[in-house]
């Protein structure tokens, strides 16, 4: 992601546990400098990046091309890792530059937060949302079932979702905004062709999707 890491940042690492999902930084040598020294080798170096699960278990992570870092909960939600590094301070008056010194150092924190892109009325208590659906059973999320799998498509600017219970979830995504733009039942598909096959009609080969908007 632009302007968070430094020049010598290549990759990023995204590792989650059961409390919290952690953002690492990957540096490297430069195969392509003769200055390197070989063999090529790479660092992890930890980051104050991360967030809170929420006592909901991340089960799919997926990134886009700008940097963007998707989750998949046990809760049937998209979430997405949101970081940034925020600069304050600097403007203030103190009595060192009253008299003609130097300003007060201007200080970079970082800013995390986990955004949800699919969120119903339960999300206000997310601990409580979990819980709820940790009881309904192991589709977790009620009828879409916990996200086991993320695809980016950084071209059309899409993020496909498939759900433990056969859920396919299609969002479109901006700079600043994540929409859903469709949502197809794969198992109920699935059993209809197959009732059909059985009941000797033809069944329907083709499915349109529609997507809203």
């Amino acid at each position: 992601k632009k302007g968070v890491f430094k020049e010598n940042v290549k990759w990023c690492l995204v590792v989650t546990t059961p409390e919290d999902v952690h953002l690492l930084a990957l540096t490297g040598t430069d195969t392509n400098n003769p200055t390197s020294p070989p063999p090529p080798s790479l660092r992890l170096i930890p980051t104050r990046f991360y967030i809170a699960t929420d006592s909901n278990p991340i089960l799919s992570i997926a990134g886009s091309a700008d940097g963007r870092i998707f989750l998949g909960g046990y809760d049937g939600h998209l979430y997405e890792f949101s970081y940034d590094i925020v600069t304050s301070g600097g403007a203030g008056k103190t009595i060192s530059s009253l008299l003609g010194g130097d300003p007060p150092p201007r200080q970079r924190r970082t800013k995390c937060r986990k955004l949800n892109h699919s969120g119903g009325r339960l999300d206000v208590v997310p601990v409580l949302g979990t819980l709820v659906n940790l009881f309904r059973g192991e589709n977790g999320g009620g009828s879409t079932g916990p996200l086991t799998q993320i695809v980016v498509n950084d071209e059309k600017k899409w993020i496909a979702t498939l759900s433990r219970s056969g859920f396919l979830r299609v969002f479109s995504f901006a700079e600043t905004k994540v929409s859903l733009l469709s949502t197809l039942d794969l198992t109920a598909r699935a059993r209809a062709y197959l009732s059909a096959v059985a009941k000797g009609r033809t069944p329907l080969t083709k499915s349109t999707i529609v997507f809203a908007g």
